[in-house]
């Protein structure tokens, strides 16, 4: 594990820019058709989860990544394109995810607009009393990450799994 992020816990900042259906798996399909009819007005960023990092793991093969599927909703497609990307590896983050327990809506100002990985939001907003957004999902999916991601050797992820973000470096 190494430790580039700059904080542990973090809003999920919701972008249109890179949601196209062909990047994703068919079961995600759904989502984004629910996502983009709940989409705000342009001028507007609507904050609903924030999320906790379990941890950081760079990963410089491609396979051990594409055995993560079951826990993200990128296609194989995807994760492929953007393991080639600059420098041929991903960094993958077991997060935590939460739902808010209160709405903020914030200005979509200048700042945070663009493809960018990480944005500090203009003022600090509370994140305390959410529910768990990853229903029924517990530390299998943590155990799953270590296992594949830590070893040189490759192995095979549980069914039981929680959500993992693949990202290139913040």
């Amino acid at each position: 594990m190494s430790s580039r992020c700059s904080a542990t816990h973090f809003w999920l900042f919701p972008t249109f820019v890179h949601q196209q259906r062909e990047g994703l798996q068919e079961r995600a399909w759904p989502l984004l058709d629910q996502v983009q009819a709940d989409q705000p007005p342009p001028c507007l960023v609507r904050l609903t989860h924030f999320a906790e990092i379990d941890g950081i793991y760079r990963v410089r093969a491609l396979p051990p990544v594409l055995l993560l599927s079951h826990l993200h909703l990128w296609s194989q497609e995807a994760v492929a394109q953007r393991f080639a990307y600059r420098v041929p590896e991903l960094y993958v983050l077991p997060l935590r995810v939460w739902r808010a327990a209160q709405v903020h809506q914030v200005p979509d100002t200048a700042y945070y607009q663009g493809c960018r990985s990480w944005v500090d939001l203009e003022q600090a907003l509370p994140h305390r009393g959410g529910h768990p957004g990853v229903a029924g999902r517990g530390a299998g999916g943590l155990a799953t990450v270590n296992w594949i991601c830590s070893s040189s050797r490759p192995r095979w992820p549980d069914a039981a799994a929680q959500l993992a973000f693949l990202t290139h470096p913040p």
